[in-house]
This record gives structure tokens, C-alpha cells and sequence, in this order.
């Protein structure tokens, strides 16, 4: 198979991946109808969905059946018990106390009632009266559906256990059979398994048969509880990518029989890389996944009809089987989050980060658990959703005429005769509305959607030049491991911007921070260009590495001790720490005198000299801070962490119109510049004033005090937070201007193919919306801020920046940074 497949494949399997989450959600629901017998089990099926959720292990899963069927023998045999006693030990107390409040007032009562007359009811009910034991019986009896049920498994093993035992010769299968296959079943896994734990040269082929050994011994409770399993068994080694993973589970739950069968295809795929024949390969995973169920059933046959008169073998089996079904849940979670496939996300990511799936996932479990679809059909059925979803988004050209076709087609003279008034009106309306506001969007600017663009055009060709420069210009950069684009792009641009805003006009402040490439002698190359150029100049070159900076002692500030005592470097104040050494030149400048209007940040980015002067023009230069807009995989911008719209949210989705709130999608809609909280996306465009002075304006993280919380925001969020301009003259999202973090990216939302056209508009709009109406920010945000207001009672410090804040711990390691 080869390693890159067409887009739509990826479609059609997303939509696979998504209906077989809805039908093994059905299943999991279901089951837990069928477990859940009494509070217990009840427990035990949240346990165990909850468990598998939080944690993944090989020998987590049949841990947790282990523990509940421990649970119910314990709850069965003792708690039960000693709960009931209790219990009506407090009540005869209550009686008692009751009594004797009341005991005056009962013998008088009873004085007053001759003694020899008797209610015929009342004899009727002492005639029938039995055994005080009958009584209690009976009055468990009467206590409601509820309570009965709850009691329904006791009863049920007090009557088993009143059985007679059958005469076990009469079975097919001998006692003396069924131990000797336990016993050579318990034998050959304690052989493999030792085997796995001290031989280190093992063959593929045995691997391969142990691994799914262990998986067809340990699963109990369904099909879709080895899903997770097998996934971890040939996966993680290796053997198989998560894409052929994800394509044969796909495929497997469009055919009738067990998700045991999958072993077959992934038994194949995982000797294909070798010499030995896949058929073997498929054979192998067959026989050692389905063996050690065939064995134990057959063994346990001979022996079940002593062992089910033991209440205690009830009870664990209903505990076991109970854990079991919670883990399916686990199943379909662990599926979620690896459903959507993409050609750049292979591996699988998170069916919730395109709302499509989420939709096809629901109609899945609607249609087969409501109207009967059989799952085969709905698997197909998803199928067909994942590419319509493909041709209305990924090519809308060729589905454009087919959706307004549709439209006209359902508003026929068949449909009208048929349909209400009231139907027609709103059908009308909505068609002419998201029509209208189609045609008004895509009529402005013209630059942004122009339909007579050539296919040689670049689009910084239609958008309107911008002014000269006529501001000193305090250029600033920090650079980590960028030596290729530094070579590729970044120089040379740099060179063409200086010349373009005049050499004369500008200062270049770059500090590199302990790179592990050749950045540093990339850096010395542009030192060399500049000095040619005779500009102004500071370059400051750090042999400090990341893993220098981790290994000395913990400061005052940046660094968080987690709640397993370890010491971690937190990412945003040594990023912090880092960019503000680009200060240092300006502030000996300003000393000597040295005026400045702007200051211009440039990241390691793909630029042109134009898009320089664009953003410094930004909403005709009146601004506290202008952005350029970041992509690394277009149309998907890349900085989510610092860019909030005007009300401090988060962007509800990464391709245009982006924003949730109105100001700033309006403004984006439009192609204007867009009011936002903070922003930082390729370049920023400041004026100079609050970085100079008294107090002057620096990064900066949040507290420890406050990180230790699991809490963490981005020090080019907290810039503008801290800006005293912000208020007043706001921050602003060029539309515009558009960077690349490579010269692929720079190319692709400059090309005419970036032209959004009417359809994508249509469904970039509706898309928008369904996201804003379907989600809110306010569940994150009240995390947040509960966390923020106890580090508030506990230090009565605050944060400023609270819109900037996320869920999130982020360190240091010696290549990079990553969550804790």
C-alpha cells in the first residue's frame, strides 16, 4: 500500500471510522443494559469506563476486571450484609425514640378498643401470616420494582444454590477432560509468557502469536473491548501503521462476524514486511487469539455445574462481566480519538476537530438503534458521508451546481402541493439569506476573491501598494535551530526589507539561543550581507542549550515542581527570558539617544518586502500591535496559543472566517483589519513607546504559583495584556498579510488556488456557525477561572492576562518542550 493515498480515501475512511464510534457506542450502551442488574454493577460499569479512559497499560485492563469481580464477591458476601445491619439497626433506634414520645397516647388508644373484636381482613391476614422469615421475604417483596431489582441477583444465587448438583457425567465432556485442558492452557501461557519477559531475540512470528495470545486470555466482556487492545499489541511495535490500523478496523465492521476476525487481517499485514508468507502470518493470529477462549470454555464446561452452586462465582463473573462492559465504553473513546485521517495526520486525530464526523458519528447511532439499519449498511452509509463531506469542502467546485440543483429540486411542484405554508416560508428564506450574504461577502475585497485572476497571478499583485516608509524601523528576531530557512528564505528577505525601508531607517536586533544545527553560521552569513549594507546591527550568538539551561539549579522564577516531586524548566518564561534579549541594543540606543518609531518582531518565518510595508500600514498605521496571519499547513493557520479574538476567546475554528466573536469575524468576513485581544502570528508590527521608559514593557510568563495549577498562557498573549496601548488603540489581524513557515506554505495561500470561492464561502459561513452554535467557551473558561480565583484567596495576587490562560503545562527537554 503505498505510504500517501488520495485525499478522498481519507474521507471515505473518516467516515468509516466515525460509523463503526456510533455503532460501538450502541453496542456499549446495550451491554450496560444487560450488566447493570443492581447498584454495583451499576458502579462497576462507570468504573470501568472511567478507569480505561484515564489510563492504558497491558496489564491495566485485566486488572480492572480482576477488581470488580473482587468488588461484587466482597459487596455479595460481607458489605451487603453489614450494610443491611446497619441500617435497621438505625431504624429500630428511630422506632424506639418514636415510641417512647408516643407511649402515653398509644395506651389510652388501646384501652379504648375491646379486646375480643377482630377486623375479618385482619384474620384473613393471620390465617395466611407464616414464618417471621416469610414476612420479611414477602415485604422485599412489595418495595417497588426498584428495590426488587436491586435484590434480583441474591435471589437468584439463593436459588441456584437450592438446586440439586447435576450428575456431571452426563455431559460430553468429563471432569477429568476439562482440568487437564485448564490445567495445559494455564501452563502454555505461563511458558509464553516467560519466554516474553527473558528471551530479548525473539522472531516476529512469536511475538506476533504471544501478543495475541495475551489479547484473546485477557478480553471478557465483547468484541469491541480488543479493539484498543490490538491496536496497542501491533501498533506500538511497529508492525503496523495507525493507518492501516484504522483502514482494515474500517473495513472489518462492513463484514458480519466478530472484531476477533480483525486478527486475521492484522496477522497479515504484520509479517508482510518479512520473508514468511502473510497467509501464516494470518493463520498465527487466528488460532492464538480465538485458542485460549475455545480452551477455557470447554475446560470450565465440564466443571460449570458445580461451580455455578457457589454464590461467590456468581458474583465475581457478574462483577467481572460488569468491568468488562465499562471498558467498551473505553473503546469507543479510544476510537474517537484517532478516527479522523487525513494525508498530513495519518496516524489519526480526534474525530471532534471536524464536526462532520461528529454528525456522522450520531446519525450512525440513531439509524441502527431507532430505525434498525443493519451495521454493514451503516458502515457503507458513513462511507458515502466522508465523501460527500469531501466534495462539498475539500473540491466544493465540482458540488456547487449539485447543492443548488438540490435546493431547486426539493422545491418542486410535487414538494410545494404537499408541503405547509409555514415549511416553504422558512426553506425560502433560509436559501435567500445564506445566498444573499454569500454575494456580499464574496463581492468584498475584490483582491481577496477576484474570478479573473490567471493562473500565473500572485495575489500580492492585487492587493493595493502599499506606502513607502517613512519611520525608523527597531527590527527584532530570535532564532532556534532555523539554519535551512535562514539559508532558503529568511536572509535574503530580511536583506530586501532593510534596503526597501531604507538602511538608514533601521536597527536588526537577532539573538540566537543555543541551536544545535549551524544556525549560528547562517546567522554570520546575514552578519556579513549586512555589514556589506552597512546597517545597523546586533547579532548576539549563545552557546547555552536547553539542556544547559535544565541543568542548572531551579531560580526564583520559571520553574514548577509537579505533584510526583519532579522539577521541570516551564517553556514560557525561558521563552520569555529569550525574547527580551532583543531589548538589550535598545536600550543602550536609547541612551545614546537614538529614536525609534516602530518595532517590527519577525519570527522564523517566510516574508517578502512587501508584506513588511502591508502590515506596518495596518488600519492606516494607528494600532497598539499589528499581526501578519501565520500557515504552516494551509488553509489551517498555526497559532492557536496567543491569538484571541475581541471578546478573549479562542479562534472557533482554523480556517477562515476563524473568530467567534462578531467584531472580529465581521471584521474577517470582510477582509478588514480584525479587532482581536492578542495576537502574534509571523510578524508584529509595535509602536516603540511602552518598551522604553521607567517601566518598561516586557515578556513575561505567568506565576509558578499559578502554573502549578496546570494552568500556563503564552508571553506574546501577555504582551498585549500588559500593553498599556491596547485599550486604547487596539490590536489588530491583517487579513493580508499572510507568512509561511516554509516556502511551500508562503506559496500556497499566495497562489490564485487561495481565491476562496463562492462555495467556500457558503460552506466556510455555515461551518462558522455550526460550531459557534453547537460549542461555547463558557465549561473551559469556568475551569480556569476556579482555578485562578483559590490561587487568588491563597496569594491574593492577580493575572491580568486571564483571557490568555489555558489548561496546559508546558517544559522543557533538551530538543524542544512538551505538556505535563
Amino acid at each position: 500500500m503505498p505510504d500517501k493515498l488520495p485525499p478522498w480515501v481519507y474521507a471515505l475512511l473518516s467516515g468509516m471510522n466515525a460509523s463503526t464510534v456510533g455503532i460501538i457506542a450502541l453496542a456499549a450502551v446495550q451491554l450496560a443494559e444487560k450488566a447493570i442488574q443492581d447498584r454495583i454493577t451499576r458502579v462497576l460499569v462507570i468504573f470501568g469506563a472511567c478507569a480505561g479512559i484515564c489510563y492504558d497499560a497491558l496489564w491495566y485492563f485485566p486488572l480492572l476486571l480482576t477488581l470488580g469481580g473482587a468488588m461484587t464477591v466482597v459487596w455479595d458476601v460481607w458489605l451487603q450484609q453489614k450494610i443491611g445491619k446497619l441500617r435497621a439497626g438505625y431504624a429500630a433506634r428511630r422506632r424506639r425514640a418514636r415510641n417512647e414520645d408516643g407511649d402515653a397516647e398509644e395506651v389510652i388508644a388501646t384501652q379504648s378498643i375491646p379486646v375480643d373484636v377482630r377486623r375479618p381482613e385482619a384474620t384473613q391476614r393471620r390465617t395466611h401470616a407464616g414464618s417471621s422469615t416469610d414476612r420479611i421475604v414477602s415485604t422485599q417483596e412489595d418495595a417497588g420494582p426498584s428495590r426488587a431489582g436491586e435484590r434480583s441477583s441474591t435471589r437468584g444465587v439463593t436459588d441456584n444454590a437450592a438446586n440439586p448438583v447435576a450428575d456431571t457425567n452426563a455431559h460430553n465432556i468429563s471432569i477429568t477432560i476439562g482440568v487437564s485442558l485448564i490445567i495445559a492452557f494455564v501452563v502454555s501461557f505461563i511458558i509464553i509468557m516467560v519466554i516474553r519477559g527473558t528471551v530479548s531475540s525473539r522472531a516476529l512470528s512469536f511475538d506476533l502469536f504471544s501478543n495475541m495470545y495475551l489479547a484473546g486470555t485477557i478480553i471478557f466482556g465483547g468484541g469491541p473491548v480488543v479493539i484498543p487492545l490490538l491496536r496497542a499489541y501491533v501498533v506500538e511495535p511497529g508492525w503496523v501503521t495507525p493507518r492501516d490500523f484504522l483502514l482494515g478496523l474500517a473495513i472489518i465492521q462492513a463484514f458480519p462476524g466478530p472484531n476477533f476476525n480483525f486478527s486475521v487481517y492484522l496477522g497479515a499485514l504484520a509479517l508482510a514486511s518479512t520473508s514468511i508468507p502473510t497467509v501464516f502470518g494470518a493463520l498465527l493470529s487466528y488460532l492464538a487469539i480465538f485458542f485460549p477462549g475455545i480452551v477455557l470454555a470447554v475446560g470450565v464446561q465440564s466443571i460449570w455445574q458445580v461451580m455455578r452452586t457457589k454464590s461467590w462465582v456468581l458474583s465475581l463473573l457478574r462483577g467481572i462481566n460488569a468491568a468488562a462492559v465499562g471498558l467498551v465504553f473505553t473503546a469507543v473513546y479510544r476510537l474517537w480519538e484517532i478516527g479522523y485521517l487525513t494525508p498530513e495526520s495519518s496516524a489519526g486525530t480526534s474525530l471532534a476537530e471536524e464536526p462532520w464526523w461528529v454528525v456522522v458519528a450520531a446519525v450512525t447511532y440513531a439509524e441502527t438503534a431507532w430505525f434498525g439499519v443493519p451495521p454493514a449498511l451503516a458502515i457503507i452509509i458513513g462511507a458515502l458521508l466522508g465523501m460527500g463531506w469531501f466534495g462539498a469542502v475539500q473540491q466544493p467546485k465540482n458540488v456547487f451546481a449539485i447543492a443548488n440543483c438540490a435546493m431547486i429540486a426539493v422545491l418542486d411542484p410535487t414538494f410545494l402541493a404537499q408541503a405547509s405554508p409555514s415549511t416553504i416560508t422558512i426553506l425560502c428564506a433560509t436559501f435567500l439569506l445564506t445566498h444573499v450574504h454569500t454575494v456580499q461577502l464574496h463581492q468584498k475585497p475584490k483582491h481577496a476573491h477576484n474570478p479573473e485572476v490567471s493562473d500565473k497571478t500572485s495575489l500580492n499583485t492585487l492587493l493595493p501598494s502599499p506606502p513607502r516608509n517613512q519611520k525608523r524601523i527597531y527590527i527584532a528576531a530570535q532564532h532556534w535551530n532555523s539554519a535551512r530557512l535562514l539559508r532558503s528564505h529568511w536572509n535574503a528577505a530580511l536583506s530586501a526589507v532593510v534596503q526597501e525601508l531604507g538602511v538608514e531607517n533601521v536597527f536588526v536586533s537577532i539573538y540566537e539561543s543555543g541551536s544545535y544545527d549551524d544556525t549560528k553560521d547562517a546567522l554570520r552569513e546575514l552578519d556579513a550581507t549586512l555589514d556589506a549594507l552597512q546597517v545597523q546591527r546586533g547579532i548576539l550568538l549563545s552557546d547555552i542549550s536547553h539542556a544547559d539551561e535544565i541543568a542548572r539549579q531551579p531560580t526564583d522564577h520559571g520553574w514548577i515542581t509537579t505533584a510526583k516531586g519532579e522539577t521541570h524548566l516551564r517553556r514560557i518564561p525561558f521563552l520569555a527570558s529569550i525574547r527580551n534579549k532583543v531589548f538589550e541594543p535598545l536600550e543602550r540606543l536609547a541612551a545614546e539617544g537614538q529614536h525609534f518609531d516602530m518595532i517590527l518582531f519577525l519570527n522564523d518565518v517566510v516574508f517578502s518586502s512587501g508584506d513588511v510595508l502591508r502590515l506596518l500600514d495596518t488600519n492606516g498605521g494607528e494600532y497598539a500591535a499589528a499581526c501578519s496571519m501565520d500557515f504552516s499547513k494551509p488553509p489551517y493557520f498555526y497559532d492557536t496559543f496567543a491569538l484571541r479574538d475581541s471578546s478573549g476567546n479562542e479562534a472557533v475554528m482554523q480556517t477562515w472566517p476563524y473568530f467567534r466573536s462578531y467584531a472580529s469575524r465581521y471584521a474577517a468576513e470582510r477582509f478588514l483589519p480584525v479587532p482581536v485581544a492578542s495576537c502574534w502570528n509571523g510578524m508584529v508590527a509595535m509602536p516603540i513607546e511602552p518598551f522604553l521608559g521607567d517601566s518598561p514593557l516586557r515578556f513575561r510568563g505567568i506565576a509558578d504559583s499559578l502554573a502549578v495549577s496546570h494552568l500556563e498562557a503564552s508571553e506574546c498573549c501577555l504582551v498585549h495584556a500588559d500593553n498599556p496601548f491596547s485599550a486604547s488603540k487596539g490590536v489588530f489581524l491583517n487579513l493580508d498579510v499572510k507568512v509561511g513557515y516554509n516556502g511551500s506554505s508562503y506559496d500556497a495561500v499566495h497562489s490564485p488556488d487561495a481565491i476562496i470561492s463562492p462555495i467556500q464561502i457558503f460552506t466556510a459561513v455555515w461551518q462558522s456557525r455550526i460550531l459557534r452554535w453547537g460549542s461555547t467557551p463558557f465549561i473551559k473558561r469556568w475551569v480556569i477561572h476556579q482555578r485562578q480565583r483559590r490561587w487568588f484567596e491563597q496569594t491574593q495576587e492577580v493575572e491580568h492576562g486571564d483571557f490568555c490562560l489555558v489548561d496546559e503545562t508546558q517544559v522543557l527537554f533538551e530538543r524542544g518542550w512538551k505538556h505535563i
